[in-house]
């Protein structure tokens, strides 16, 4: 049997990591081997903003990192950022970025994930004891690009889920055509090939970078359109390329070595009850909870125009049992092109629902007020 490994956010709380030691020990087929997270700013920035990160000073990520060690686990810092507006030529700039790196040599962190070419090089030149991973913002979902990366002395490549999750003789082939581990995005909440992947990330990038004005940036405005997008579209939250709990193991037995489960702006509760479910590979719950985290995008479009909605209640579920029933993995690993689609609207329309079409309704109105003020485009325009 072989055994899933997953690498979970941090909420930077110890709590996490005694959460994480029960589960390990109430486990025979799954353990949780590392956690991940980042600072709300750096030199580098990462991919997230920095508004929706934990404050952590360097002091209390020390103390986190040592008690994750001394729990079996192993702490992976996230500096993928995509773009660094070329400040890779500016030797100051440079300097900066070496000594954040000697401060997490100092913190004990062992590995970084890394999206940008011109870091992994610096790292294997510099600070050769870090392991790598190349983050799923590069957007890997070729042998071509995966053996590019492998060249380059990365340990681990997460694929790109916006584009792959769903098709895993792909997945095999780039398993097998490389030497190094492969990961995946497990509870991925997006669009299935979003048009706003790479502008979004380069948002999350900048807005994470000391040397930018993030205290200027407040909110995120691309859950705008896409919230729109899947409430015009309901058949969109099913081929959106998550991978549910009971599907794990058929990614592993593809080659997939190692889950990556979000989000680092989530609770120390969310966090624990999401890798649990993922670690029995099994979930009787509302899938729209589990990967779309109880609607928490669209909130966070909702704050924007309308703060005082920012708590309610997003009327939708998803019935994962009726996916099981539907055979949902197999049937998207035979099928394509309109059998497909066919497939995905059966499926949709037995498993999806607007538990409150009124507020739906109040939603959409909402999105597509603030989508003309933010001019966000989304595939459907």
């Amino acid at each position: 049997m072989t055994m899933i490994k997953y690498t979970l956010a941090t909420s930077w709380e110890n709590e996490l990591i005694d959460g994480i030691r029960q589960l390990n020990q109430n486990s025979q087929k799954s353990k949780i081997v590392e956690i991940y997270g980042s600072f709300k700013i750096s030199p580098v920035g990462c991919g997230r903003a920095a508004f929706r990160l934990p404050n952590v000073s360097f002091r209390q990520a020390k103390r986190h990192i040592k008690y994750a060690h001394k729990n079996g686990l192993s702490f992976n810092y996230t500096l993928n950022a995509p773009d660094f507006k070329n400040k890779e030529k500016n030797r100051q700039w440079v300097k900066k970025v070496e000594e954040f790196l000697t401060k997490l040599e100092k913190m004990e962190v062992d590995t970084l994930t890394i999206a940008h070419p011109f870091l992994i090089k610096l790292v294997k030149n510099k600070f050769p004891n870090f392991k790598i991973n190349l983050s799923l913002i590069t957007g890997i979902n070729s042998i071509g690009e995966a053996k590019k990366y492998e060249k380059m002395g990365v340990s681990l490549i997460f694929l790109d889920p916006f584009s792959i999750n769903r098709d895993i003789k792909k997945i095999k082939k780039i398993a097998k055509s490389i030497k190094c581990e492969v990961g995946l995005y497990t509870n991925f909440p997006c669009l299935f090939n979003c048009p706003n992947r790479n502008a979004r990330y380069k948002f999350f990038g900048y807005a994470s970078q000391e040397d930018e004005e993030i205290s200027k940036i407040t909110h995120d405005p691309f859950p705008i359109g896409c919230s729109l997008f899947y409430l015009e579209h309901l058949i969109e939250f099913l081929k959106s390329p998550f991978i549910r709990p009971e599907d794990v193991a058929a990614y592993a037995r593809a080659g997939v070595n190692k889950f990556k489960l979000a989000d680092r702006s989530e609770s120390t509760a969310s966090l624990l009850n999401t890798a649990e479910a993922y670690m029995k590979q099994q979930y009787s719950g509302d899938l729209f909870d589990l990967i779309f985290r109880k609607g928490s995008k669209f909130k966070a479009a909702i704050k924007i125009s309308q703060p005082h909605m920012a708590k309610m209640k997003i009327p939708i579920s998803i019935d994962n049992r009726r996916l099981t029933q539907l055979n949902f993995l197999n049937k998207i690993k035979k099928l394509s092109d309109k059998k497909l689609n066919d497939f995905y609207e059966k499926a949709t329309k037995t498993a999806v629902k607007f538990k409150n079409q009124k507020k739906i309704d109040e939603l959409k109105h909402l999105f597509r007020r603030a989508k003309n003020r933010y001019l966000i485009k989304t595939s459907a325009t």
